[in-house]
C-alpha cells in the first residue's frame, strides 16, 4: 500500500480526499498478505511510480480536468518528494 495514496500529505489527500479512513484496510491487507504467503501462494507486488523524466505518463494523468498550477499533480513537489516519481 503506496504512502501518497493512504497517508495524509501523500497523493490522495493532496487532491482534496479524507484517507484517514483508509487505514482500517492496512491490519487486514497485512493478515490476508500472512495468510497467502503461509498458504505458500506467489504475491506480486505492484506500485506507480514514473521516471523522473515523466516520459512513461500517459497524457491523461498528465493535465487532468479541472487541473491548474495550483493542484496536486503526478510530477509536481509534495510532502514525501515529488508525487508518484520514483
Amino acid at each position: 500500500m503506496q504512502v501518497d495514496f493512504l497517508r495524509p500529505g501523500g497523493f490522495g489527500s493532496a487532491l482534496g480526499n479524507d484517507v484517514t479512513h483508509l487505514q482500517r484496510a492496512v491490519g487486514p491487507c497485512q493478515d490476508v498478505l500472512a495468510a497467502a504467503r503461509e498458504a505458500g501462494l506467489v504475491v506480486i507486488h505492484t506500485r506507480e511510480g514514473h521516471a523522473a523524466p515523466l516520459l512513461d505518463l500517459h497524457p491523461y494523468k498528465r493535465v487532468r480536468p479541472g487541473q491548474d498550477e495550483t493542484t496536486a499533480a503526478i510530477g509536481r513537489p509534495g510532502p514525501c518528494g515529488r508525487i508518484l516519481v520514483r
